[in-house]
């Protein structure tokens, strides 16, 4: 039987334990255990249902009924559900990677790397060599003795991977350009951008009196004298407001046609014109730069407009300042005491108070990435469970196949294309294993900062190796850690990581609970390869000529009918009596969320089939649908299920009610009857893949 969960002692526990990982002392790394974690999250479970709701009146209750009533927002938090649950699973996991503890016998020479870093992080409250070395760093920008020496030592760190003004910056997928160019992008704002965090348009007195002492204090850890640190606070703050009101927010960067600007070194050279560009290429040992893509045109103006409004001096303080608040999440010395206590307070910095377990991961998930990745994967995705996620996968495939087969919607040309890019259709599950140049990387366990910078340098290095050359067919874009999926239409690929397919999917859970939650997550993610917006591209990942779109046309046509039918069925709806579902706004992710459960509920057909079951038991078919709706249970404040109604995704009970009511085998499986609240006659049902 697998394990079953109740949230609220889980939570308990989860906050003992950290509070047992504050008070365990650095020299103890040797003696730190974290406890094995059950996946909790990934089974049906029937304590969290509230059986006085009947299924046909409101199955999202029915389903978690009792969670939703007793779970008690965590304070500071919007929201909390499920996948804040299995967030907590995996940290543990990392956690628990950085204690030197583990099961697996193999991968010992990153094993012992990612040991001597983890205790070297323990020893990130040694002061005095923690001050010293953040110290030499800035040394060679607040001595600089002209503008071309300031540029010359910014070249020089970029060239160790530390990144002051702008940044150098590696492209997600649907980012990659031919001959892989050299990309530019905004410099992270050191100060808490008014423009990305609302929380500061209401800094208080008592923050903005913070944020200045934090300034005073890191210019006087780069040398300056505290009167000069002090005359100089206030200026460097400016330079940083100006920089991060010029900069777009995360979710403006993260709209691709925003970030990809691509133009020649002459272009770059205007727009920012106080750059010596010929010098900078030299030290980062790049030739012949012929095109760069530049991510945020209006940053790097705006930069401009500072070099040519600042003196040296100005501009040699605001850089030492932004290296050494880019430093201070990884510090507990005196001098960023205020600035992380200021991060903290504004919900933009979560971290331990003290150097622990909790801590190590904190560093290692940001700054080693590669090694963490491939010993998370070593401990956590054994060979078997792979295959078994490999087989779901090709069920999922059978059955979407199958059901375009017989589509009302596609026909013709339509369907045929439709088929052969599901057929196409690739999928990467795990993650990536330690590139090369990070296998052999030895860390010494009393130089944290020494072994952080060394990782940064040789990540840096194979970037700048890379520049020109076409990029990895087979590169991962995010770590084996990462609990993302996503579809890429450029690619036609399905990205699965480890720690997302551990937040679905328990290797002792019955079949019809894996199929229900992680088989309908994969699901989901195929149906965007011919959406809206997904049909758009062909089985090379191009997009589809005007002719042939033409052929189409009438498959189209049904395509966007039933859609609009989706479209109106959501926005009846509202939350809190008040504000109505965006149903246009949320069509792609509701029309995947509607395809995803009926593909999974045939796949899951497909599977046992296969096991010799040809009919579906009813609790066997009920147990599909528990899971589905279990794994969506979250509870929010009024403002936070406001802003949600208005995203791309329904909320969680309009997630799980509205697709199930167009779902037909759910009706079959809890009886549901005219009359009943989920009840929608089978005319005004939407089914279109």
């Amino acid at each position: 039987m697998p394990y079953k969960h109740d949230s609220s002692l889980t939570l308990f526990f989860f906050v003992l334990v950290i509070l047992l990982y504050c008070v365990t002392a650095p020299s103890a790394f040797a003696q730190t255990t974290i406890p094995t974690v059950e996946n909790y999250c990934a089974v049906v479970d029937s304590r969290i249902m509230d059986s006085s709701t009947a299924p046909g009146e409101d199955f999202y209750e029915y389903a978690c009924g009792s969670w939703l009533k007793h779970t008690v927002l965590p304070e500071g938090m919007q929201s909390y559900g499920y996948y804040d649950l299995s967030d907590q699973t995996n940290e543990f996991r990392l956690q628990q990677l950085c204690t030197g503890h583990l099961t697996m016998e193999n991968e010992a020479d990153l094993v012992e790397s990612l040991n001597n870093f983890s205790v070297s992080a323990f020893a990130a409250g040694d002061s005095d060599a923690m001050r010293s070395r953040q110290q030499e760093l800035v040394r060679s920008l607040t001595e600089a003795e002209s503008m071309d020496q300031l540029q010359e030592a910014i070249a020089e760190l970029h060239c160790e991977g530390i990144d002051v003004l702008f940044s150098l910056y590696s492209p997600l997928p649907w980012e990659t350009l031919p001959g892989n160019p050299l990309h530019f992008r905004q410099a992270t704002p050191g100060f808490i951008s008014r423009k990305n965090y609302p929380v500061a348009q209401h800094i208080d007195e008592k923050s903005e009196y913070l944020l200045q002492e934090s300034a005073v204090s890191l210019l006087h850890m780069a040398g300056y004298p505290v009167d000069k640190a002090e005359a100089l606070a206030m200026t460097v703050l400016a330079i940083d407001e100006r920089l991060a009101f010029a900069s777009m927010t995360s979710a403006e960067a993260w709209i691709t046609a925003n970030t990809l600007h691509l133009m020649s070194a002459d272009e770059l050279a205007e727009l920012l014109q106080g750059w010596d560009w010929e010098q900078y290429f030299d030290k980062l040992g790049l030739e012949n730069v012929e095109r760069i893509n530049v991510g945020q045109p209006e940053y790097f103006k705006e930069l401009q407009q500072v070099l040519e409004t600042s003196s040296l001096e100005e501009l040699k303080a605001y850089s030492a300042w932004y290296l050494l608040q880019s430093f201070a999440k990884y510090t507990f010395l005196p001098e960023t005491a205020a600035w992380n206590h200021l991060l903290t307070s504004m919900s933009v910095l979560s971290r331990s108070t003290q150097p622990d377990t909790r801590f190590a991961s904190f560093v290692a998930e940001r700054e080693i990435p590669e090694i963490l990745g491939q010993v998370y994967l070593a401990e956590w995705f054994p060979a078997d469970l792979e295959k078994d996620v490999n087989v779901i996968i090709e069920n999922l495939r059978t059955a979407f196949i199958t059901r375009l087969e017989s589509s009302s919607v596609f026909r013709g040309s339509a369907r045929r294309r439709a088929i052969r890019k599901i057929q196409a259709l690739q999928f990467v599950v795990g993650g990536p294993l330690c590139p090369d140049y990070f296998t052999s990387l030895g860390f010494d366990s009393d130089q944290f900062l020494l072994n952080i910078l060394k990782a940064r340098s040789v990540r840096r290095k194979h970037l700048l190796a890379s520049i020109g050359t076409n990029p990895e067919p087979n590169r991962w874009w995010v770590d084996s850690y990462s609990t993302n999926a996503w579809y890429s239409n450029a690619q036609v690929k399905i990205t699965l990581p480890a720690g997302a397919v551990l937040q679905l999917y328990n290797p002792d859970a019955d079949r019809a609970t894996q199929y229900g939650m992680l088989g309908a997550t994969i699901a989901h993610e195929m149906t965007h390869a011919l959406d809206s917006d997904g049909r758009k591209y062909g089985v090379d990942g191009r997009p589809v000529g005007v002719w042939a779109r033409m052929k189409e046309w009438r498959s189209t046509k049904r395509f966007q009918h039933e859609a609009e039918k989706l479209v109106s069925f959501y926005s009846k709806y509202s939350v809190l009596d008040s504000v109505a579902l965006d149903g246009e706004r949320m069509l792609a992710e509701n029309l995947a969320d509607l395809g995803g459960v009926n593909i999974a509920l045939d796949g899951l057909r497909i599977h046992l089939a296969n096991d010799g079951i040809e009919d579906i038991p009813p609790e066997t078919l009920q147990r599909f649908f528990l899971a589905y709706a279990q794994k969506w249970r979250e509870i929010f404040t009024d403002e936070a299920l406001h802003t949600r109604a208005r995203g791309w995704h329904a909320p969680p009970r309009y997630r799980t009610n509205l697709v199930l009511m167009n779902c037909t085998s759910f009706y079959n499986a809890f009886q549901i009857q005219p009359g009943q609240a989920m009840y929608l006659p089978p005319e005004k049902r939407v089914v279109i893949w």
